[in-house]
C-alpha cells in the first residue's frame, strides 16, 4: 500500500508522458524491399558470410512466424537445408496446366527461395519437393491440415475468412460420416481414401440415385 500511495504522491501536479512508440531493429523486415535488400546482400557476399547472413535471415523470420513471408498478394516461400533442387506443390501448382514453383538458392547459402503471387483472399494447401521425390513438410510453417494423401502445410493469405457454409447447426437434423474406406484407382495407380456422408432419414428414403 505504501508503495501505491507514494507512487500516487509523487505524480500529483505532473503528466507522464505517453510512451514512445516501438521503433523496428535496424535489420527489420518491414517491406518487400527490406527482404529484397537482405536477398541481395547474401546474393553479393561471399560463401562464408553468405551462410551467415541467410542464418540470420531465417532464424529471424521463423522466429516471428513469417515463413512463408507475405506482400500483400506476393508470396515468398523458404527453405533451408542441404538439397540439389527444391520445388513446392500445392493448390497454386495443380496439374491443371500450372509450373512447379522452382526454388533458387539465395547465393552460396543453403538457404531456397521461391515466389508466386496468390489472391488476397486465398487459402492454400502445400508440400515442399526435395530433390523431385522427397516431400516433406515445411519445417518452417506449424500450420498442417490432414489430407487424403497424407498431411499439407497451409498458408492463409491476410484477407482469407473462414465462412460460416460448414459451421454446424442446431436446428438441422444430422447425418453420419462413414469411417475411412478405399478403392483402387486404375488411373491414379494406387489407392485413394475417401469417406461417404448419409442425410438424416437415410433408411427410410427412396428413389436415391
Amino acid at each position: 500500500v505504501s508503495l501505491m500511495v507514494f507512487a500516487a504522491l509523487s505524480g500529483a501536479g505532473c503528466q507522464a508522458s505517453p510512451p514512445e512508440p516501438a521503433q523496428p531493429a535496424p535489420d527489420a523486415i518491414v517491406t518487400v524491399e527490406d527482404f529484397q535488400g537482405r536477398i541481395a546482400a547474401i546474393e553479393q557476399a561471399d560463401a562464408a558470410q553468405a551462410q551467415a547472413l541467410a542464418g540470420s535471415l531465417w532464424q529471424s523470420l521463423t522466429a516471428q512466424g513469417r515463413a512463408p513471408l507475405v506482400f500483400g498478394e506476393r508470396v515468398f516461400f523458404l527453405y533451408k537445408g542441404a538439397a540439389n533442387s527444391v520445388t513446392w506443390r500445392g493448390d497454386f501448382t495443380s496439374s491443371e496446366g500450372w509450373p512447379v514453383l522452382e526454388g533458387k538458392r539465395i547465393g552460396g547459402s543453403d538457404v531456397w527461395l521461391a515466389e508466386t503471387t496468390l489472391p488476397m483472399d486465398a487459402r492454400a494447401n502445400y508440400k515442399i519437393v526435395l530433390d523431385g521425390q522427397d516431400w516433406i513438410l515445411d519445417p518452417a510453417n506449424p500450420l498442417v491440415q490432414p489430407g487424403g494423401l497424407g498431411d499439407n502445410n497451409i498458408l492463409a493469405m491476410p484477407e482469407f475468412t473462414i465462412t460460416t457454409d460448414t459451421a454446424r447447426r442446431s436446428d438441422v437434423a444430422h447425418g453420419t460420416l462413414s469411417d475411412d474406406l478405399a478403392i483402387e484407382s486404375q488411373n491414379l495407380g494406387y489407392a485413394v481414401n475417401y469417406r461417404v456422408y448419409t442425410p438424416a432419414g437415410y433408411e427410410e428414403l427412396s428413389g436415391l440415385p
